[in-house]
Order: C-alpha cells, then structure tokens, then sequence
C-alpha cells in the first residue's frame, strides 16, 4: 500500500468513526446538498486526500449524476456512502450544488 493510499484509509476510518459527526444523522435530515458538502465531503476534497471539486479546469466538469453515482457507489480511495448515511432526495441536492457551481466557475463566476 504507498504513503498516499495509507492516508486515505486513515482519514476515511477517522471520518467514519467520528463520535458525534455526520454520520449521525438520520436519513433525511440533512439541510440540503450544502449541509452534507460541509460534513462529510470537505474533509478530503478540501484537504487534498481527495480531488478537488471546485477548482477544475472547464473541459471537466462533474456532471451531477456522476456525482451521484460516484458517491453512492465509491470510487477508487473514495468510499460509498449508503442510503441511511445520505438520502437519495440529499444525494441529488448535493450532486446539482457541486455541478452548478462548476458550471459557474467555467463561466468566470465563483461558485
């Protein structure tokens, strides 16, 4: 396992293991897309263990259901994140918050 894979799993077992984080909450309960990106998802793609999502290049932006997708189901170093974890009403929230924003930035604006 190289140094960058070891970091992974320790950060998300951390995440994970959280007392009193977001993974306490209850299906459903999440304010919107916003409120999940500042729970569970900056802890690694504003860090650097995970890949940036804001700050792409225009020719690759994520589309939302990509998003989706890749959230629920893991990708590579990113684990997935089960329905009682995040709802699909959420989920959807979170991937059109991500895609727009990186629709704005292509456009010139900040997302």
């Amino acid at each position: 396992m190289t140094g960058r894979a070891r970091l992974i799993a320790a950060v998300c077992t951390t995440v994970l293991a959280g007392t009193g984080s977001a993974w306490a909450q209850v299906a459903g309960q999440w304010r919107d897309g916003g409120h999940v990106y500042q729970q569970i998802c900056q802890y690694c793609h504003e860090t650097g263990v995970g890949p940036a999502l804001w700050d792409r290049e225009p020719d690759r932006e994520l589309a939302a259901d990509y998003v989706v997708m890749t959230t629920r189901e893991g990708h590579a170093g990113m684990p997935a994140f089960r329905f009682t974890e995040i709802d699909d009403a959420t989920l959807v929230k979170l991937g059109d918050l991500i895609a727009k924003n990186q629709k704005q930035q292509a456009m010139g604006g900040k997302p």
